[in-house]
């Protein structure tokens, strides 16, 4: 989603071609100082005269025009700037200890599904059912990723860098916790937790 040219090495392009332009320039004006010194003939002092002004004009365009580049690109490199660290903020509150107990939750739900032969979806539901605190930390975690997943989807995140975190959480808490959704679906909104389906769906053919 985030396919954005590196700013630095645009910026350095640039500045090779406005010095590249102003070095041409700079030789220009010293021929044309040249000549207008050594000649005597008004119309060609006014020919010379017209051509360094018309390049100083060059120059001092492709100057205003390289400082209209780089500040557009120093704003693409804050917006950037702002998507990693909202990223990092992500990253960095799932280690957070609220979620400790959510993710055991998690990890333990995951081994009743995997090591269950028949009836998956019927032991999910009897798991959760059995731990007090099931509910409330699957709702924690699910919630968590909608987030993240809203942000995501509205290009608020540097995506290589989520998804190389959360790629593998938010797969195996999918597959573990799509029938509780599909459940709440119907109790509650249909539309609940669309967002990190949507996530999902889309790293799923690319982990």
């Amino acid at each position: 989603m985030n396919n954005i040219q590196n700013p630095d090495e645009i910026r350095q392009f640039n500045v090779r071609i406005v010095i590249g332009f102003a070095s041409i320039a700079a030789t220009i004006a010293t021929v044309l100082t040249v000549a207008f010194v050594i000649t005597n003939e008004e119309r060609v002092r006014k020919n010379l005269t017209f051509g360094a002004t018309a390049i100083s004009m060059a120059a001092g365009v492709a100057g205003a025009a390289y400082g209209l580049q780089s500040l557009r690109q120093n704003n693409l490199q804050q917006k950037e700037n702002r998507r990693i660290d909202a990223t990092r903020a992500y990253i960095d509150r799932w280690d957070e200890p609220q979620f400790a107990q959510a993710r055991i939750t998690i990890r333990e739900l995951s081994q009743t599904v995997n090591s269950a032969v028949s009836n998956k979806s019927e032991q999910l539901r009897d798991r959760i059912k059995q731990k007090p605190t099931a509910q409330q930390d699957v709702t924690l975690i699910l919630n968590l990723l909608e987030k993240i997943a809203l942000f995501w989807d509205a290009g608020l995140l540097y995506e290589p860098l989520l998804k190389q975190f959360y790629c593998p959480i938010v797969l195996q808490s999918w597959d573990v916790l799509k029938v509780y959704v599909a459940d709440r679906r119907n109790e509650v909104d249909v539309e609940l937790y669309k967002s990190v389906e949507k996530l999902y769906i889309t790293w799923s053919r690319d982990p």
